[in-house]
């Protein structure tokens, strides 16, 4: 996979740049497998932890769960 820049700007770049940063350091191959799993059981949960990464927000981990721990009402 790769994140493109939606113009030449220097703001879209950057913002590409940034995506792509984020996604490698959160091992986005792994995180997907994991919710490729939805197709096995019904449905995928994970949840987003955030924390401020060289100035910026940034997701830090996904947290996955066992989808027999949540029921809808």
């Amino acid at each position: 996979w790769q994140v493109n820049p939606a113009s030449d700007k220097r703001a879209d770049k950057k913002a590409a740049e940034l995506v792509t940063t984020a996604l490698q350091r959160l091992r986005f191959n792994h995180i997907r497998k994991r919710l490729l799993e939805a197709t096995l059981k019904g449905y995928a949960v994970s949840e987003i932890m955030w924390g401020i990464v060289d100035g910026w927000v940034m997701p830090t981990r996904v947290v996955a769960s066992d989808p027999r721990r949540f029921v809808f009402g």
